[in-house]
């Protein structure tokens, strides 16, 4: 029990105590729902002609790669060169959105 002061009697704030509770859980709250944003995005990125696409999720795990039938008419280090031109846009795009999505912040409008 406490007295008009909000103290009880073993010396404790209480009032201090349950707004501390309240904000402790308001940030579990924001914290969970930022979570929730980062696990959604997933990123896909394309060379310029649509040949060869990634999809990255949020941690940038590959998780698709997309090869036309018309990359086999080009030599392979080219395709290869091509891939991680690719995968590093896709790189870029995530870091981009995630840190968007935990800071809960818009991305900058140089970022795709």
């Amino acid at each position: 029990m406490s007295d008009e002061t909000g103290i009880d009697a073993a010396g404790f704030d209480v009032a201090g105590l349950d707004a501390a509770e309240r904000r402790v859980d308001e940030w579990e709250a924001d914290f969970v729902q930022r979570t929730a944003r980062r696990a959604a995005t997933l990123v896909t990125a394309r060379n310029d002609d649509g040949s060869i696409a990634v999809t990255m999720s949020a941690s940038g795990k590959l998780l698709e790669l997309h090869l036309a039938e018309s990359t086999r008419l080009q030599p392979a280090a080219e395709t290869a060169r091509e891939i991680l031109a690719i995968l590093n846009d896709a790189q870029t795009t995530v870091a981009a959105r995630t840190g968007s999505a935990i800071l809960g912040v818009s991305a900058p409008s140089f970022c795709p």
